[in-house]
């Protein structure tokens, strides 16, 4: 989409785009050879969800949410497991039905 849409723009961090009527500011330019979710994926843009939106029974939020996150400079991919780690306990501890243990 950079090359296509910007023609490859140097200079497109910064430039907001309009999509569905609303502005978007461009922050990044993936690799080419980055594929998330798909190979026809073009671009992302923030989620905003609403208070209660998407919940189900019990109060959760549907799991149809996929993410990728960039660990900071100072970041180990250890201390990245231990966080996600630590809030897969919480999570699975606090909401046992929606995320059971699998201590197999």
């Amino acid at each position: 989409m950079w090359r296509s849409t910007f023609g490859g723009d140097p200079h497109v961090l910064g430039r907001v785009i309009r999509l569905n009527g609303a502005p978007y500011t461009v922050v990044g330019v993936m690799l080419r050879s980055f594929e998330f979710p798909s190979r026809q994926t073009q671009l992302w843009i923030p989620v905003a969800l609403r208070e209660n939106a998407f919940t189900i029974q019990g109060g959760r939020v549907e799991k149809w949410l996929h993410m990728v996150a960039r660990l900071s400079s100072d970041a180990t991919p250890q201390r990245a497991e231990l966080a996600l780690q630590t809030t897969a306990d919480a999570l699975a501890f606090d909401f046992p039905t929606f995320y059971p243990r699998n201590d197999s």
